[in-house]
C-alpha cells in the first residue's frame, strides 16, 4: 500500500510541475518545468510497470529539446526530426510491447509530435484533442491517477481553446461575405 502512495505521489509531483509550467513568465522556466514534469512521469510509469509510456515520455523530453530550438536553429528546422521521432516512438512501442494497450501511448506521442510540429494553432489543438482519449485509456488501465487527472485538464483546456480561439473568433466557421452571395432576380 505504501508503494502505491509513493508511485502516485511521484505522478502528482509531475502533474504539479505541469500546472506550474504555464504560470511561469519566462520561456526557459516554462520549458524547465515541462521537462521536470515529463521526468517525473517517466519514473511514475516505470514504477507502475508502464514501460511503453515511460520510454515514449523519455523520448518526448528529447523531442522537446529539439522542437524548442526549431525556430532558432537551422539544424532543428529539418523535417527529418519529425520523421525521426515518429520512427523512435514506433520502435519503442515494438521494443516495450506488453499488450494491445501499448499502442495507446505510442499513438498519443505520434499525434503529439504532429501537433507540436504544426505551424497552425488550430491543427495543434485538434491533434492534442485526439491524443487525450489514447492517454486517458492507458492511464486508466495502468492506474495512473495523476496521468488521468492531467488528461482531464488537457481535454478541458483544449476544448476551451477551440471554442474561444477557433469557434467564437469565427476562424473555424466564418460568415459568408456579402460579395459572395448570389441574388437571383427577374428584369
Amino acid at each position: 500500500m505504501d508503494n502505491i502512495i509513493v508511485i502516485q505521489g511521484i505522478g502528482f509531483v509531475g502533474l504539479f510541475f505541469a500546472i506550474l509550467e504555464v504560470q511561469q513568465k519566462k520561456r526557459n522556466k516554462i520549458l524547465a518545468m515541462h521537462m521536470l514534469s515529463l521526468a517525473m512521469f517517466v519514473v511514475h510509469y516505470i514504477l507502475l510497470g508502464g514501460w511503453t509510456a515511460a520510454v515514449v515520455t523519455f523520448i518526448g523530453i528529447l523531442r522537446l529539446v529539439i522542437f524548442i530550438q526549431r525556430f532558432e536553429k537551422d539544424w532543428a528546422r529539418s523535417k527529418n526530426w519529425l520523421y525521426l521521432f515518429i520512427i523512435a516512438f514506433l520502435l519503442s512501442g515494438i521494443a516495450t510491447w506488453k499488450n494491445a494497450y501499448s499502442i495507446l501511448p505510442v499513438g498519443g506521442m505520434i499525434l503529439g509530435t504532429l501537433a507540436y510540429w504544426s505551424k497552425k494553432p488550430f491543427h495543434t489543438r485538434l491533434l492534442i484533442l485526439a491524443c487525450t482519449p489514447l492517454w486517458t485509456v492507458y492511464n486508466i488501465v495502468f492506474q495512473s491517477w495523476p496521468g488521468l487527472i492531467g488528461e482531464f485538464f488537457i481535454l478541458i483546456s483544449t476544448l476551451i481553446g477551440i471554442m474561444r480561439l477557433d469557434v467564437k473568433s469565427k476562424k473555424l466557421f466564418p460568415k459568408e461575405k456579402a460579395a459572395e452571395k448570389v441574388t437571383l432576380y427577374h428584369k
